[in-house]
């Protein structure tokens, strides 16, 4: 990861990305259902965050991640659009 960082290559940053306590949910879960819809939506990857509080997207292009924001607020009303510092 790492080394992914250095060279800022995205399509291995986000394929290090994950959470070892999604192994634990049942595959019906809302948290997959969520993280799957952010992967079509555009997300380069998606995943639970710590213990399962929220899913997050990343996305590389702005616009696709309002689109995406837009479109999950219509089902959860706790749905964000930030920017990383």
């Amino acid at each position: 990861m790492m080394d992914a960082l250095q060279r800022r290559d995205l399509a291995e940053i986000f394929s290090q990305i994950g959470n070892v306590f999604e192994q634990v949910l049942s595959p019906g879960s809302e948290i997959f259902a969520i993280r799957d819809r952010l992967l079509t939506l555009g997300a380069g990857t998606a995943c639970m965050s710590g213990s399962g509080s929220a899913v997050y997207g990343l996305f590389t292009q702005e616009s696709e991640a309002r689109a995406a924001a837009e479109e999950l607020q219509k089902v959860y009303a706790q749905t964000w659009l930030v920017e990383s510092v």
